[in-house]
């Protein structure tokens, strides 16, 4: 009789340190999971930082090549009574 209380501790015992253990492996998931979020949230950020840079580049150049259009000079020479149209730049 003695020893049935015992053993029934001992049980329990035992299924509070299962317990544990899987609590450790969950919180240890739980871990791996948050790691996992901020490397995408840190790609997310780059790839939106690399499209706006990009953006940024396009209108720029779209600004340059502009600007090239204005500085072309539209000259006409009168050669044996006809305009031609000459654009330099």
């Amino acid at each position: 009789m003695f020893f049935i209380p015992i053993l029934l501790c001992l049980y329990l015992l035992s299924i509070i340190h299962d317990c544990r253990k899987s609590l450790k492996h969950v919180d240890q998931s739980f871990d791996l999971i948050s790691d996992n979020l901020l490397i995408l949230e840190i790609s997310a950020d780059s790839i939106f930082r690399q499209k706006l840079e990009a953006s940024k580049r396009s209108k720029e150049k779209q600004q340059d090549d502009l600007k090239k259009h204005r500085k072309r000079r539209v000259k006409f020479k009168n050669i044996s009574g006809m305009k031609l149209k000459v654009t330099s730049g």
